[in-house]
């Protein structure tokens, strides 16, 4: 996960506001901050895995990317999302992000492969058709585009949503 500092105020409104019209309240519930996954995995060595992403973090500068819309995934359960238009530095990071944890992993998430990822930040999960509708224009509210300051790179477990461990990238 690389998590959204300074910026992420505008995510945590929508996840209030969701949660008030009781929709995907346990986002809100859990204490996550607002991310982006990089990647998933079944299984995870985590002792090693912490080490490859100090190293990756001592060696990475922050990121600077733009929020530019909110998208929906249907499978396998709807989830709607803010996405940042992505760049070649996020997707190489991203990609590099696996590279370094693919000795120490087991069982990748396809979606969130290099070549198939698609970069966001979930705003509602597990959400009922007749839902999508309201969800959507709550998201709308988001003065898009804005700029998200990714500061940080960690690991969490889930469900339940426990932080592992995180570190901040290089400032520049």
């Amino acid at each position: 996960m690389i998590y959204i500092n300074q910026s992420e105020k505008p995510i945590r409104a929508i996840w209030e506001k969701l949660a008030r019209k009781n929709i995907s309240p346990e986002i809100l519930e859990s204490g996550i901050r607002p991310h982006i996954t990089l990647a998933v995995y079944d299984e995870l060595q985590c002792q090693s895995c912490e080490k490859e992403l100090t190293q990756l973090a001592a060696r990475t500068s922050s990121v600077s990317l733009q929020a530019t819309h909110v998208g929906v995934f249907y499978h396998p359960e709807l989830v709607v999302f803010l996405a940042p238009t992505p760049t070649r530095e996020l997707l190489d990071f991203q990609a590099e992000v696996h590279a370094c944890l693919l000795r120490d992993a087991g069982n990748p998430w396809e979606m969130y492969l290099p070549e198939k990822w698609v970069p966001h930040c979930t705003l509602a999960i597990n959400i009922q058709a007749d839902q999508l509708p309201m969800t959507l224009s709550t998201c709308s509210e988001l003065h898009l585009p804005f700029e998200i300051q990714v500061t940080q790179i960690g690991a969490s477990e889930f469900l339940p949503i426990k932080d592992l461990f995180k570190f901040n990238l290089k400032s520049e």
